[in-house]
């Protein structure tokens, strides 16, 4: 009963936090008219890109230079290298680094009323496409996931893509991908790990709530890893990791002490991490040695009770207090730098893991 007040006020305190924060309620798309000048924004986008370099080339150099991560090892070997401790290059670069995510929102804006020459298009897309690298080089689905979608927004929000029959074509296409894509490297991940994916969703942590039938792995297993097997087996995991989420945020809640609340060390770690390395804080609470259980996917509202315990439900509000805001404000059309960051904000809770 504990956890499902806990999730139910949760959801309350977020819609209250988007209701004051966009001051009304409306069930209906609504068009923005946006006001710009496009010297200000190619201004804003070059701006952009020599950020999002500068965190690249920093993030580049503390994961092959410092913690010795290399394209010739696995991603276990590079996830084991990647947590041999923090240093203030990665410190910066994880300040920097999340600029990258906006280039393709200009990117595409710009294109529209001004022509971009073919190298820098293909600089651009170079720097754009690194978090697809680096989710790759970790084995990391979500970023590459996460990446994607967000692209797709972009394009969305811009016109690019339209809700109509094309569009719902495309829009199908473009999820059946993705699906089939994120099967492919969760077999690939457990393959390394030594174990069958069709063993993992049924016996891993993920799994726990929402296991696989035996009469439905053997079906899996007929499909000979082809284009249906990956298709089906990347759905699969998708429904149980959306499922089970739930399941295992009111496990959490049940179960964890809150004597060891992190106090933002989870989802606000950048912070503590830039405390650590300039000022020489205790970086001991970002180790999260009392997680429940790790590895595993609880929604947005699990990593907020760890980190506040029910007071986490006012960190959740603060959450859609800044997604109403920055909603209302893209409605105005005064600023459209607006839009990508409400936009960003909108993939990164949905794609909020706690893995």
């Amino acid at each position: 009963m504990y956890s499902w007040i806990y999730t139910i006020l949760s959801l309350i305190f977020i819609f209250l936090g988007m209701l004051f924060g966009s001051k009304f309620i409306s069930l209906k798309n609504r068009n923005a008219v946006v006001d710009f000048r496009l010297n200000d924004v190619l201004y804003n986008f070059k701006l952009l890109v020599l950020i999002s370099i500068f965190g690249v080339l920093l993030r580049v150099i503390d994961r092959f230079f410092i913690r010795g991560v290399s394209l010739s090892t696995n991603v276990f070997e590079n996830r084991e290298a990647l947590e041999s401790g923090t240093n203030i290059i990665a410190v910066i670069s994880s300040f920097l680094y999340p600029m990258v995510f906006l280039i393709p929102f200009y990117f595409l804006l710009i294109s529209k009323c001004y022509k971009i020459n073919v190298i820098k298009k293909i600089i651009l897309i170079f720097i754009s496409l690194y978090p697809i690298f680096d989710g790759l080089l970790f084995g990391s689905r979500s970023i590459i996931l996460s990446f994607i979608a967000l692209i797709f927004l972009y394009s969305y929000i811009l016109g690019f893509i339209s809700i109509k029959i094309k569009g719902c074509i495309y829009f199908s296409l473009f999820v059946l991908a993705m699906l089939t894509i994120s099967g492919f490297l969760f077999d690939e991940r457990t393959s390394l790990m030594g174990m069958s994916a069709i063993d993992s969703t049924r016996i891993s942590v993920y799994a726990y709530f929402t296991p696989l039938n035996e009469s439905f792995s053997y079906y899996l297993k007929s499909l000979n890893n082809g284009f249906f097997y990956y298709l089906l087996l990347g759905t699969l995991n998708f429904i149980q990791y959306m499922i089970h989420g739930l399941f295992e945020m009111l496990f959490l809640v049940d179960t964890f002490n809150t004597d060891n609340i992190y106090w933002g060390a989870q989802n606000l770690s950048f912070i503590f991490k830039f405390m650590s390395s300039v000022f020489g804080f205790d970086s001991s609470i970002i180790h999260l040695d009392f997680m429940v259980r790790k590895g595993a996917y609880n929604t947005l509202l699990g990593p907020a009770y760890y980190d506040f315990g029910f007071f986490g439900v006012l960190f959740l509000f603060f959450i859609g207090y800044i997604g109403g805001c920055l909603y209302r404000k893209s409605l105005k059309g005064n600023n459209i730098n607006i839009i990508p960051l409400y936009t960003y904000l909108i993939i990164i809770v949905f794609f909020c893991v706690n893995c």
